[in-house]
């Protein structure tokens, strides 16, 4: 897809945001239940900064042309407070802004929340001018998983990607899944994105799976698993809503990450639909 042509040297070259910064479960200060962060910029590299390990991952995609998964490691590393401050060109009650340092200088913008945190970028590439691409990453005990939404014009991508930590990671490590992976009992946090795009906590609690469906914090339906695409398709409630969701394990199978959405893939603009569940056993 053409967007990770303008993702994939930002991602590299800037403060490690994308591929850094693993698991934790840690509460930044602020911005859950509703409320703001206090400082934006200590909450951003408190979170950004929790957790930092190597870790194993598994992803499932859904492309305006297909789908496909895949799996590798990401390299452990976090972010300076020097790197940060570079960066930060403009700071609001809710998010830190900026340009990434690379050659075509792409607008970042870093909303920390509470347990989660969003990204926003925009595309400065001449040849992708249209692009953009947000992240949703929710901290775990041993982990975390990733909701990454790149778009450019009609093309899209919508990337589900759960990471446990492992400091022997070996990139070329095959895993093989089943459908009775996702079954036992989890630790489990549900985010939504408030008005302002700031993450918010909105249920802390178990979650149990079984072959049937899911329950707990949200109740999970109709679980089908698609071996193709190693993932997990079927019907959140939450709050009395119903969602069509997507669910995909990390490589040693104990984190998890459930996205709802109203919408379907080509029209969605995430987070404004879309509940996310980040899930460890």
């Amino acid at each position: 897809m053409v967007i990770s042509h303008v993702r994939i040297p930002s991602i590299l070259i800037i403060v490690g945001i994308f591929l850094f910064g693993c698991g934790g479960g840690g509460d930044d200060g602020g911005g859950g239940g509703g409320s703001t962060p206090s400082n934006v910029f200590e909450s951003a590299y408190r979170i950004l900064n929790t957790f930092v390990v190597p870790t194993e991952t598994h992803s499932t995609s859904i492309y305006s042309f297909g789908s496909g998964h895949g799996s590798g490691c990401s390299s452990g590393g976090g972010i300076s407070r020097s790197e940060l401050t570079a960066f930060v060109k403009s700071e609001t009650p809710y998010s830190l802004c900026g340009t990434q340092n690379n050659e075509f200088e792409n607008p970042l913008c870093i909303y920390p929340g509470n347990n989660a945190y969003r990204t926003h970028e925009m595309a400065a590439h001449p040849e992708h001018p249209d692009a953009e691409q947000e992240i949703i990453v929710i901290k775990l005990d041993f982990g975390e998983v990733k909701i990454t939404h790149t778009r450019e014009n009609s093309d899209y991508e919508l990337e589900y990607q759960a990471e446990n930590a492992n400091n022997e990671c070996n990139v070329e490590t095959t895993f093989n899944f089943k459908e009775a992976d996702v079954e036992g009992s989890y630790n489990s946090l549900v985010v939504s994105m408030d008005q302002n795009g700031v993450p918010i906590t909105r249920l802390a609690g178990s979650l149990s799976c079984d072959s049937g469906g899911c329950s707990g914090t949200i109740e999970v339906t109709d679980l089908f698993y698609d071996s193709l695409n190693e993932n997990w398709s079927g019907q959140i409630e939450f709050e009395g809503i119903q969602y069509d969701m997507i669910a995909t394990l990390s490589p040693n199978k104990k984190i998890a990450v459930f996205v709802g959405c109203l919408d379907p893939p080509e029209s969605q603009g995430i987070p404004s639909s879309c509940v996310f569940v980040g899930a460890s056993k």
